[in-house]
């Protein structure tokens, strides 16, 4: 073989390793009268759901304008006050379950409806072709009866949010702002495939009670390769992490509010909720 093309082959392999992981775009956003306001998103293997100061993210929380339209990204989980407003966001890379590729995204109440607009061609990707906007609430991606709009970002290049019921809200210390929050997640087909093998393990693994003070159980009826057993907050923050079969994890210490239990098997990861109370 010709060792131009040799060597092509190893520039273009090695690019994809490099490269492949890793993802950024804008999302355009404009108001009903006027404003227009542009949101950058995307992963990468070494970012943080966090502030990432070498990704380029600011914190705008102190210091957001109220004299002209705004758009912002917030912590994923509307449960608790968002501790950032960023223009830009770039989580670490997702697995599993959708809304560990979620962003939450805020706009002014008064300006709705909101037209939001992507490339859609961006998404076509087998790395992002189950990408979604939707105002579904954190927790119900699946199960939700209902939603005002839900959208596959690889279908369209926009959508407009329509004129509802302000959702969020924050205080600048001066007054209190009504905003609306919706969502974006990055997902791929590969995963939601994947989640169709969940209900036959799910039939064998129990995590109980629910709603818990003290000790989540977590009970294996038949299955005996569990590899691992991560938990997260819903913002994604890493709480405890078991390299081993489990049965009793202690939470009397944890804050109250909603944990992700992910159940590591051989070919699958299992996601469960549990509200701490």
């Amino acid at each position: 073989m010709n060792k131009k093309i040799i060597l092509s082959i190893i520039f273009y392999n090695l690019c994809f390793l490099l490269f492949s992981q890793q993802f950024s775009t804008k999302i355009y956003l404009q108001g009903m009268s006027s404003g227009k306001d542009t949101l950058e998103v995307g992963y990468d293997p070494n970012a943080t759901r966090g502030i990432d100061a070498s990704f380029g993210e600011i914190n705008y929380l102190n210091s957001a304008s109220n004299n002209k339209f705004n758009a912002f990204i917030v912590d994923p989980s509307i449960i608790h006050q968002s501790s950032f407003f960023l223009k830009k966001q770039i989580l670490n890379t997702y697995t599993g379950w959708i809304e560990n590729g979620a962003l939450g995204i805020i706009v002014p109440y008064d300006s709705l409806p909101v037209t939001v607009s992507w490339d859609k061609s961006l998404f076509a990707n087998p790395e992002r072709d189950y990408s979604l906007i939707t105002d579904w609430t954190m927790g119900a991606w699946f199960d939700a009866g209902s939603s005002t709009f839900k959208s596959y970002l690889k279908d369209i290049s926009s959508v407009q949010i329509p004129k509802t019921v302000s959702n969020y809200s924050y205080n600048d210390g001066v007054q209190q702002h009504s905003m609306y929050i919706f969502y974006l997640a990055f997902a791929k087909i590969d995963n939601i495939i994947a989640s169709n093998k969940t209900s036959s393990y799910k039939s064998e693994i129990n995590i109980y009670p629910n709603q818990s003070t003290g000790f989540i159980i977590i009970n294996n009826k038949s299955i005996s390769n569990i590899t691992q057993v991560d938990i997260f907050t819903l913002n994604g923050q890493l709480v405890e992490t078991y390299n081993h079969t489990v049965e009793k994890v202690d939470c009397s210490n944890w804050s109250k509010g909603i944990y992700m239990f992910k159940i590591h098997l051989h070919d699958i990861i299992l996601s469960y909720k549990i509200n701490i109370k």
